[in-house]
């Protein structure tokens, strides 16, 4: 453990051996540099970045011991936990009643009453089981009947007596809890209200202008003294690093931070390039694209951060940052940050000179253009954040701090026009040629930047220079968070996309282990990317209005109360535990599912049972499951199942009334699978409608006609009315195929020709055996049946089919005729015809020609 104040360092060792091991951790991560230098120089960068990493573990290793040989402090009672949580909250308030505190100290002290908070929610949460218990045993422990109250022992009686001083006891720890969690939000309340306050109030005080030779003529007088302090600041280090027993801290030291310099941008390098994005590829995939765009803003944002960490880490270790040179560390820290993160965001989004890669539409030329732009506003702004923080450090004096703040913010209004200029331009030249632009929002944010742009640069004039430096600010703030969420929503949105398409490795696992269509599964994809990118535009509001008086923290405070819980009655809800039980709930529906599949694929197919039952099994199962599992997710809600049932049976009036017929086909549904009269499969005839069973549901009955047409028929239907199944019992069926011959035809000779045929088709049953009937003389034929028994009715239409080609065929060889109808006629008065005829054809009668009619005028 090392402490540091003012120069002066102090080790603590928690065991006698701590020095040595000291000793030889530095030892260690001294050759451990060492070598990472020499692999540098050889140009071996992987081998180069595993030694960086394998002496910064050592150099951390240390701290684990102390850290490990530290005594638990000691454990306070509950109630002494209580009092001290209660005057720390009257500290706080009275603190918060000062009117010299600072934002800084106001963050501070919410973040000392939230813990707070947490703390005594925490503690109520704790005791709630306890009170539970306690009052069930006191329950259990109650007479049955007070007016005839039952013989009860001493014993009983004292443990009654001692479950309710402890359940008074427990109910008073948690109501005070309660009482210190509303007084801790009513501190909160009071805190963010004198934020925004305090906001408001130092936003719009007036200063000098940046023009105003007195503000920089005061400026130039102060930078001597703020530059002296900063040698002194230098000077005191260099002597803390060249102190005894400070040798080796300060070659480690020296070689990470040599280290860190010259592997931080070949290392850079080396992991763009596990990335490419090929300028000659105009039309990339979705996925690539936004893949591409993401690493490069993770490489970019993440490299700068790791190397100054790194140089931080060693230093704090070997004792060699003092406080002010921590402090300097921490803003060079964010300066780097946020310029790799701008740096990164810019190359991902406009993507100068890869027109094909560009998430943005806009032409080369513009690109080419915003990229120089951006990069000097996030250069520009990572010099102000380093300048803010030393000012800081070295207590600059207040016109120093005015003048370059003032400067920057101008700068950064008139680089934001730059950029808005070239944006529009851009835009215009894409509508021009007919191209797609923007979208609507876009139409809407230029002009606001245009707007937010100029007033800065007016408020610097005017010496308004914290109103400027704070829009300065929110314009770079708000450009990073628009850019990590374009590149953030076209993630979320490829990802999701990709992941739930039916054909991909997800898909199938989905499908395969659900049961979900391609359809469902890719609707399942457009609802979670829909409910990321709303979660990810909340984020984004809430960083973008943060500054402006919006405390994220009393909105995030106000989600986790919804997410953690708020009670009704006796019922706790609570997102987390919806969410949960919901989980559970699809849980449940998954191992139904997979038992299903299993019963299905390796159980059922074992056994003799027919196709009917071993669905009803498959269907049955399934209700159980679902059933089952919704009765976990009411009981991990806290529903209790008795109320829930006492709740039905209330409802069950309703029912009875409004729901008859959905409760009547249910209950239907449930003794089709239970008595089987139908199963799936079976043919059946159901009035004038007749097909397979293809599902039995919850409510209906699916039937395919012979038209490949689906039947809905309600489950009540099939109960209470007549159903023909021809497949009830077995798929045996008979089949009768009517024939009629000429009257001049032997019987005998037609009946063997029948039987024939029919023991000669191999559909046709030996057992029973097939039968020739003469049924009638008819009119014009001897009509005879050929009845016969297939093995599966299913083919009874093929098979009749069959047995009528092979019996005309057999009958025109053997020369039996069959008949047509036929019928006689007799005409009677036709005497005066047949003379007319006869005269005719004796040419006593001539037949008068038609007389040509007159031609028309012309």
């Amino acid at each position: 453990m090392v402490l540091v104040t003012g120069g002066a360092t102090c080790h603590s060792a928690a065991k006698t051996g701590g020095y040595a091991r000291q000793r030889f951790v530095n030892r260690s991560a001294g050759k451990a540099i060492v070598t990472a230098l020499s692999l540098v120089r050889r140009s071996s960068l992987r081998a180069a970045l595993t030694a960086f990493l394998g002496a910064i573990l050592l150099a951390l290793a240390f701290l684990v011991g102390p850290a490990s040989a530290q005594q638990p402090a000691p454990q306070l009672d509950v109630q002494q936990q209580l009092d001290a949580w209660r005057v720390k909250l009257d500290q706080y308030a009275a603190t918060l009643k000062r009117e010299t505190i600072r934002n800084k100290d106001l963050m501070a002290l919410r973040g000392e009453v939230d813990k707070v908070r947490a703390d005594a929610a925490d503690q109520s949460a704790r005791l709630a089981p306890s009170v539970a218990a306690s009052e069930a045993r006191l329950k259990q422990l109650a007479p049955t009947d007070e007016k005839t109250p039952e013989i009860e022992t001493p014993e009983i009686k004292a443990e009654r007596e001692a479950q309710q001083k402890e359940l008074a006891r427990l109910q008073g720890i948690v109501k005070q809890a309660q009482v210190l969690e509303l007084r801790a939000n009513e501190l909160l309340d009071d805190i963010a209200n004198r934020r925004r306050d305090e906001f408001a109030r130092r936003l719009f005080e007036p200063t000098s202008s940046v023009f105003s030779p007195t503000l920089w003529r005061e400026a130039a007088e102060s930078l001597p003294p703020v530059l002296a302090s900063f040698a002194l600041l230098l000077q005191d280090w260099s002597r803390l690093l060249l102190s005894q027993g400070r040798a080796t801290g300060t070659v480690v030291f020296l070689a990470t931070l040599g280290l860190a310099i010259v592997v931080a941008s070949p290392l850079r390098r080396y992991l763009l390039r596990l990335t490419t994005r090929d300028p000659s590829v105009t039309d990339p995939k979705p996925l690539e694209k936004v893949m591409a765009a993401t690493w490069i803003t993770l490489v970019n944002a993440l490299a700068p951060v790791a190397a100054v960490f790194a140089v931080e880490a060693i230093m704090e270790q070997f004792g060699v940052m003092p406080e002010r040179v921590g402090a300097t560390m921490a803003t060079l820290m964010r300066a780097f940050a946020f310029l790799g993160l701008a740096h990164g965001l810019a190359r991902a989004v406009v993507a100068p000179g890869r027109a094909g890669w560009r998430l943005i539409p806009l032409p080369d030329e513009a690109a080419d253009r915003l990229m120089w732009v951006l990069l000097a506003v996030s250069s520009i702004y990572a010099i102000g954040i380093a300048l803010d923080g030393l000012s800081d450090v070295l207590l600059a004096p207040l016109p120093l701090i005015v003048s370059l703040g003032g400067a920057i913010a101008m700068t950064v209004g008139i680089l934001t026009l730059a950029g808005l200029r070239t944006v529009t331009r851009g835009l215009v030249a894409l509508r021009s040629e007919g191209k797609r632009a923007v979208g609507s929002i876009w139409n809407w944010l230029l002009p606001i930047g245009w707007l937010v742009a100029i007033v800065t640069i007016f408020a610097s004039v005017f010496g308004y220079v914290a109103l400027a430096w704070f829009l300065a600010t929110q314009i770079i703030w708000a450009t990073t968070i628009l850019g990590t969420l374009v590149v953030l929503l076209l993630f979320t949105d490829e990802l999701f996309t990709t992941a739930f398409r039916a054909e991909s490795a997800f898909g199938n696992t989905l499908a395969g282990s659900m049961g979900f269509s391609a359809h469902t599964i890719e609707q399942i994809g457009v609802i979670l990317s829909g409910l990321m990118r709303l979660l990810v535009l909340s984020i984004a509001i809430l960083l973008v209005l943060a500054p402006w008086g919006i405390d994220s923290g009393n909105v995030l405070g106000s989600a986790m109360k919804a997410l953690v819980g708020f009670r009704i009655g006796g019922i706790t809800f609570s997102i987390a535990s919806v969410f949960s039980g919901l989980l559970i709930f699809i849980a449940g529906i998954v191992v139904t599912r997979a038992i299903q599949r299993w019963l299905d694929n390796r159980l059922l197919p074992r056994t003799r049972l027919d196709a009917g039952l071993k669905n009803s099994i498959h269907t049955g199962f399934g209700y159980v499951g679902i059933i089952a599992a919704a009765m976990f997710a009411f009981t991990y809600l806290g529903f209790n199942l008795e109320n829930v049932a006492i709740v039905a049976g209330a409802l069950s009036v309703g029912i009875g009334f409004g729901l008859q017929s959905i409760v009547n086909n249910f209950v239907s549904g449930l003794i089709l699978l239970a008595e089987r009269p139908i199963k799936t499969g079976d043919w059946i005839i159901v009035g004038d409608t007749q097909g397979y069973v293809r599902r039995i549901n919850v409510r209906a009955t699916e039937i395919e006609t012979f038209d490949r047409c689906s039947v809905i028929i309600p489950n009540s239907d099939l109960i209470s009315g007549v159903v023909k199944n021809w497949m009830h019992n077995d798929t045996m069926g008979r089949i009768i195929v009517p024939v009629g011959v000429s009257y001049g035809s032997d019987p005998d000779q037609v009946k063997k020709i029948l039987l024939d045929i029919a023991a000669g088709h191999p559909m046709v049953v030996a057992y029973p055996e097939p039968k020739v009937f003469f049924m009638n003389f008819g009119e014009s034929s001897l009509d005879f049946e050929l009845r016969c028994f297939l093995g599966n009715v299913d083919y009874a239409l093929s098979v009749s089919s069959d047995l009528r080609f092979a019996i005309l065929k057999a009958l025109r060889e053997a020369h039996i005729e069959i008949p047509f109808p036929q019928r006689d006629l007799n005409l009677h008065g036709l005497d005066p015809v047949e003379a007319l005829a006869k005269a005719l054809g004796e040419g006593k009668v001539r037949v008068a020609e038609k007389p040509d009619s007159p031609a028309e005028p012309s």
